[in-house]
Order: structure tokens, then sequence, then C-alpha cells
């Protein structure tokens, strides 16, 4: 009695390894499929580039009913907003859909989803995304606090990873990406070149400052597809004492121009007490 149960108790088992087996060899095949052209739904743009035309085709095994195009969020995917002059319905049913769509004012990376429904009710959706190659890098926070004093934040800026502030014991670390350094001279707060800072660092580079007539708005319209704004300055000087609200020049060691915004300055640099200002700038720097 043992044995006929054990051999049952076998046989269930090979039985169940099989189904397994034979349900994991199950090929699914897509009802609705996306095709691109290039093969690829995420694509990088050259410098310079302002619009892409999205191109591809659409097949479906049970025949879309409906199309659209709504613009998405580039690193959530997430839809914003329904592109009206998009929208396709089908009085019978599509197999096969070919669209295109043309993303224009590329000053940053843009998404959209694709969304359609077959004639069975499903909705199925895919995003496209276009990363540009930007000619001129943003630090992207407006809270870059630089200062004149190695206290807090540190003295020393560099705008590799959408900027970043680094004390003088830190900096050597990064020397070749730190571009801005800041100090006080004669009780005023100063932007300064790394190299002639007084707590340079070994590998320190060299940079230029000059002033700038450029107002907060002509700083703002700098976007990062076109760098012409920024080939005409021409910064000579080695430090530059600096004002909260203005907007200054400067040139790296690597001949990479760029814009420095002082959005907020705070402190007295002519104070016995506490000499430390703190600068809150945003850079925006050519690309190399």
């Amino acid at each position: 009695m043992k044995a006929k149960h054990l051999f049952y108790t076998l046989f269930i088992f090979l039985f169940s390894l099989t189904s397994c087996e034979n349900e994991a060899n199950i090929d699914y095949v897509p009802t609705v499929l996306f095709n691109f052209e290039g093969g690829t739904n995420l694509v990088t743009t050259p410098k310079g580039i302002k619009e892409y035309t999205v191109k591809g085709s659409i097949t479906s095994t049970a025949g879309l009913t409906s199309f659209v195009i709504s613009t998405a969020n580039a690193e959530t995917g997430a839809a914003i907003s329904v592109i009206e002059s998009t929208r396709q319905t089908f009085d019978e049913p599509k197999s096969n859909y070919d669209f295109s769509y043309t993303i224009t004012n590329l000053s940053e990376n843009k998404a959209i989803k694709i969304s359609v429904t077959d004639a069975e009710g499903e909705d199925f959706q895919k995003n496209f995304v276009v990363e540009i190659t930007p000619a001129v890098i943003f630090s992207e926070h407006s809270d870059k606090k630089l200062e004149s004093v190695d206290k807090y934040w540190g003295v020393f800026y560099a705008e590799w990873l959408y900027g970043r502030i680094y004390k003088s014991r830190e900096a050597g670390q990064y020397a070749a990406e730190v571009n801005i350094g800041m100090e006080n001279k004669n009780g005023k707060a100063v932007l300064i070149s790394p190299a002639k800072h007084s707590l340079t660092f070994n590998g320190a580079r060299n940079t230029k400052f000059g002033v700038t007539n450029m107002t907060l708005e002509q700083f703002n319209a700098i976007s990062r597809i076109d760098d012409t704004p920024l080939k005409n300055l021409s910064p000579t000087t080695e430090s530059i004492e600096i004002e909260n609200g203005k907007v200054y020049a400067y040139q790296t060691q690597d001949g990479q121009k760029g814009v420095v915004y002082i959005q907020n300055l705070t402190g007295n640099a002519g104070s016995s007490d506490d000499p430390t200002v703190t600068a809150t700038i945003v850079t925006k720097l050519q690309a190399k």
C-alpha cells in the first residue's frame, strides 16, 4: 500500500514538473507591437538640433480603433497633456498604422506617450524619449551656496554633476573640474581663479572673470542647445568683486566660456566677528 501511494505521489510530482516546463516554453506574442524607425524608443540628438521627428508603425492582431499622442515627463514617463491634433479614431479597425510626429523646441529632454485602443477594448501605451546633447551645461538647482571662508559648504565650485561645492580639503580630488573659487579681498567678497586662491591646491586651474551687462532675463533666456550668447564673452581678470543680483562672465583653463548669476549674497566680508560671505549662485557654461 505504501509502495502504491509512493508511486502515485511520484507520478503527480513528475507530471507537475512537465506541466511547468511546458508553460515556461510558451512564447507570448503581444497583440499590439510598436515599431519605431531606428528600432529604439530612446534617441540622443547632436548639439544644436532643435526638433526631432518620431516615425514608426503599430501593428495589432485585433485591429486598432483609436490613436493619440500625449506630451510626457522625460524622467518619469507620466503623461502630461493630450496633443489633440494627433487624435485618430478608426471606424474600421486597422491591423497596421503608420505615424509621424515632430517634437519641437528641444531646449531640454522631451518625451511623448503614444496610446492606442484595439477592437477588443484593450489599451496599450509606449513612450518615446528624445535626449538632447547640450551645448550649455546648467547648474540644475538654484541652491549652490559658495562661501568666502571655508566654513560650512566650501569655497570652491565645480560645474560637473550639475554643480558641486567643495571645501579646500576636498577640492584637490576634483581639481580638473573646479573652475571657480570665492574668498575675501580687502573687505569684499570676490570670485577668484582656483590657482590664485589663498587656499589653492595641487592641480588648481586658471580661470578668468569679467563683468557683463547681462540682465537676469537674458541669463534665463540662454538655452541648453545654443551657446551663442556665451561666445563673445571676454573675461580677463583673475578675480572680481561681486554684487547681489549681477551676472559675471568667466572662462575656464580649457577655453569654455560661461556666466554666473549671483542670486543671493549675504554676510559682511569686512566684519571682524564673522567675515563669511555666502553667495547662492547659478551657472551656465559651454559644454566641452
